[in-house]
């Protein structure tokens, strides 16, 4: 099971962030349980100093590689500006977030 914390006062971005990621567990298929952390003093211990974060399975979003590793994917890099989005600028809707799904898994699965 996938471990994804959101990081942050629960504010409307940390509120898109987790349902983001959920949404996106689930397009991959992934068993996942997703954690609020909102103590500053935690939050700080990941080494995030802005929120909202992301961590998956204990690991800051920057190193998620031993997640996916540890599912069978190779260590990759997905560069979602190649996908089409603009950052801060891409509405985050549940096409998207689809979207971006199944290219990730159509990438990882050509290689």
């Amino acid at each position: 099971m996938i471990r994804i914390q959101i990081l942050g006062a629960g504010c409307a971005k940390c509120k898109q962030l987790s349902a983001n990621a959920a949404q996106a567990a689930r397009e991959l298929g992934l068993e996942h349980v997703v954690e609020k952390v909102t103590e500053i003093s935690e939050i700080m211990a990941f080494g995030i100093m802005t929120t909202p974060g992301l961590v998956i399975d204990g690991c800051p979003v920057a190193c998620g590689r031993k997640t996916l590793e540890r599912i069978g994917v190779a260590s990759t890099a997905v560069v979602l500006t190649e996908m089409g989005l603009v950052k801060g600028q891409t509405p985050v809707t549940e096409t998207a977030v689809a979207g971006m799904a199944k290219q990730i898994q159509q990438n990882t699965a050509a290689r």
